[in-house]
């Protein structure tokens, strides 16, 4: 969203100058008297001097008192247009209400109110459609992209998919070559963040080949960064044959978007820094890639000289850089090093900005280097916090799951009630007429409320085979590493003793649960499990914790909720109270609560979309 801002600050910066340089009482001044001109001053004056309040303003910590100020000088600027009868100023009104819809945006979306920034770029967006005789392409796109970001960054992935797409359609049926390029990059950044690496390669390279088709500064940027990127899906596409001519057109388009900065308008001259930084990042991993270590370690030397260059403690490439340098270092067998800069990359992560398989896969390079230098208790340790981490992203994506499917199941079932409310109003005018109504959205709600359910009940299964997936990777995860304990240190400690010996205890508590169905008795205890396990309740619990992450009674229901499904898809069709009594539960109604609370369906409900899916399935 940055790089489309970067005419506006350029017209902020002086202002903002002087505002560093204002004591509060000084800008209270100047507030006041830019206020008493806007009062008896009128056309291009009047807006001039809005325009010069609004940059003061903009610096300010009152969102609302910007806000307003806005919302009135987006009035008067409107006023302004409806009464100017000279084409030229008309031109500049628009041109300078759709930067002042950008400024706005821009201002929101610095301070996190998306939903202001939206609404207010929409608004832009269908002004400058309404005067496209008169307004600037430029703008139009410039305050595209915007809503572009701001849809990405408030999860609306659907929506951003369907906007771009239309555009880029609309752009191409006009030939439009402006509008296809800021399509197709906008596409290529939504496929690369979605990593689907294949389709971002195909829209950065035709957004290249537009960008290539346009002169003006901001675009040449916009191919900087489309090359950059290019560069970096190739690299997750492993085609290193196509990797290397990308980086030197990178190179090539970086320095002449340096030429023409310093001829023309170098307002920013930390951009060749940074694409030189990411040139010589990209060319180490490339030559890492196909072998070639020492000239990896060339490249990332160079890229280690321009960082320390800025002359700060920590960068933004940080966690890139000594990634790499860790990568190089494993290459070369240099373990000790090797841990130190994954150390370093591990400071230098951004939970905020990075999702959490970035930080699970550095933990996997750690452990791999602590073993290799022998640090296998530091190992063990670390595996430990690698698996809670794994355990926490697990459940993370599985309650985000959910909740987008409840979010969906309570609109539509306002949906439907708003469509039985519309026909309980026909009723009065014809019965007959709204009885039908009123019979197809019955109809309608239930085979709703049917599909939902269905759902809901493929998301259980399909949780269910991840569990399983789950458990039996943290079970070969920890026996790998049990081996490599073994094979390294023959004299084994007591803890490592009890680390195995904990395994073999878990095994048999599964083995108790499943075999002799313990689990099924309503006043299974801690004691009696211990006493059939000959250890004690402290070291079942830690058993259970270690393993599941769960306590005893947590993980005692998770084992007769599995047993109830069953039970409730069975030939024999049990009665809930049944099922219920047969999986360990005292009451249907506490079985019936568990059930629901765990699984957001009823067991009437799960059994009835479950036998719906199995009867499907015989039928194909």
């Amino acid at each position: 969203m940055k790089k489309y801002f970067l005419l506006l600050i350029i017209v902020l910066f002086c202002a903002a100058a002087q505002a560093q340089g204002q004591t509060d009482p000084q800008q209270l001044a100047a507030i006041d008297s830019l206020r008493n001109a806007i009062a008896i001053s009128q056309g291009k004056e009047k807006v001039d001097t809005y325009q010069r309040l609004a940059w003061i303003l903009y610096d300010t910590d009152d969102l609302q008192k910007y806000f307003d100020f806005m919302d009135e000088y987006d009035v008067a600027l409107l006023q302004e247009i409806r009464r100017e009868t000279d084409e030229e100023l008309i031109t500049v009104y628009i041109r300078r209400y759709a930067l002042g819809k950008l400024n706005y945006a821009y201002f929101a979306y610095n301070w996190k109110e998306y939903e202001i920034a939206e609404k207010q770029t929409r608004i832009a967006l269908e002004f400058c459609l309404e005067h496209e005789e008169k307004e600037n392409k430029m703008y139009y796109y410039m305050l595209f992209d915007a809503l572009l970001e701001i849809l990405d960054v408030t999860l609306q992935h659907e929506t951003l998919q369907q906007e771009t797409l239309k555009l880029y359609e609309n752009a191409r049926a006009n030939n439009d070559i402006a509008g296809m390029s800021v399509a197709a990059f906008s596409l290529a950044r939504f496929y690369k963040n979605q990593e689907r690496w294949a389709e971002a390669e195909k829209y950065y390279r035709e957004s290249i080949e537009l960008f290539n088709q346009q002169s003006f500064l901001l675009v040449r940027e916009q191919l900087i960064e489309a090359c950059r990127f290019l560069v970096w899906t190739l690299l997750h596409l492993e085609k290193y044959d196509e990797i290397l001519l990308a980086l030197q057109n990178y190179e090539q388009e970086a320095k002449r978007l340096e030429d023409a900065k310093n001829n023309k308008d170098p307002f920013d001259p930390e951009m060749s820094r940074n694409d030189r930084i990411y040139l010589s990042i990209y060319y180490a991993r490339y030559y890492l890639a196909t072998g070639n270590v020492e000239a990896a370690e060339q490249y990332c030397n160079i890229a280690e000289k321009t960082i320390l260059s800025l002359g700060t403690e920590t960068t933004p490439y940080d966690l890139h850089f000594f990634r790499l340098r860790a990568r190089i270092y494993e290459a070369q067998k240099k373990y000790d090093q090797a841990l130190e800069a994954i150390d370093k990359a591990l400071k230098a992560y951004v939970p905020s900005q990075l999702n959490p398989m970035t930080l699970s896969n550095l933990f996997n390079k750690k452990i791999r280097y602590l073993i290799h230098t022998g640090k296998a208790y530091e190992a063990i340790a670390l595996s430990d916090s690698l698996r809670t981490l794994e355990q926490q992203t697990y459940m993370t994506e599985i309650n985000a799951q959910l909740d987008e499917i409840r979010t969906i199941y309570e609109v539509d079932k306002i949906t439907a009630e708003k469509e039985r409310i519309k026909n309980t109003m026909y009723t009065a005018v014809a019965g007959c007429i709204v009885l039908i109504f009123i019979i197809g959205g019955f109809v309608y709600y239930n085979r709703l409320i049917r599909n939902k359910n269905r759902g809901l009940f493929l998301q259980i299964r399909e949780q269910d085979t991840l569990k399983e997936e789950l458990a039996t990777e943290r079970k070969d995860k920890l026996n790998i590493l049990k081996r490599l304990l073994t094979y390294e240190k023959p004299d084994i400690s007591e803890e490592d003793m009890r680390a195995k010996d904990e395994i073999a205890v878990f095994e048999r508590l599964r083995r108790l649960m499943n075999e002799n169905l313990l689990f099924a008795k309503c006043d299974v205890n801690r004691n009696e499990v211990a006493d059939k396990l000959k250890i004690t309740e402290k070291e079942l619990n830690r058993c259970i914790k270690d393993n599941t992450g769960k306590g005893f009674s947590d993980y005692i229901n998770d084992l007769r909720l599995d047993y109830a499904k069953k039970l409730l898809l069975s030939p024999e069709n049990h009665k809930v109270e049944v099922v219920a009594q047969n999986a360990g539960f005292k009451t249907r109604a506490w079985f019936h609560k568990i059930f629901k609370e765990k699984l957001k369906l009823t067991p009437d409900e799960y059994r009835n979309s479950g036998k719906s899916f199995i009867d499907q399935d015989a039928n194909l």
